[in-house]
């Protein structure tokens, strides 16, 4: 019970930390990924060098949500997602190894890693 619900304040927190409602913001290595996937589906070589390790899982995911929906904000609610996925299952691993106690501060760490690391990438005044 308790994994879902820090699973569903942590897409919160980040569906309010990425906005992606107006637009989707991507990364760079997101934006590459849909380059690569989109060229190996035309079956056309790179004519620049992307200055990224291409990720083959990222590749895949990143183009097949891009193929199918058109807009980068589908890949951005995919990666809200999968983070709220990941803090909940690591809540409940942590509630079966330690107990609930362990549960919450593994919650509160994850979702509040959210919200530091979005501060820290905007610029100051």
């Amino acid at each position: 019970m308790f994994a879902g619900l820090s699973a569903l304040v942590a897409f919160a927190a980040a569906a309010w930390a990425v906005r992606p409602i107006d637009a989707g913001p991507v990364g760079f290595d997101t934006a590459a990924s849909v380059l690569y996937a989109r060229q190996i589906a035309a079956g056309i070589h790179l004519e620049v060098p992307v200055s990224t390790t291409p990720k083959p899982l990222l590749t895949l995911v990143d183009g097949l949500a891009y193929a199918l929906t058109g807009d980068w904000r589908a890949i951005s609610w995919l990666t809200i997602a999968v983070e709220a996925l990941g803090v909940g299952l690591a809540t409940a691993l942590a509630g079966r190894l330690a107990g609930p106690v362990a549960a919450g501060f593994v919650a509160g760490a994850l979702v509040d890693c959210q919200r530091s690391s979005r501060t820290s990438a905007e610029p100051t005044p």
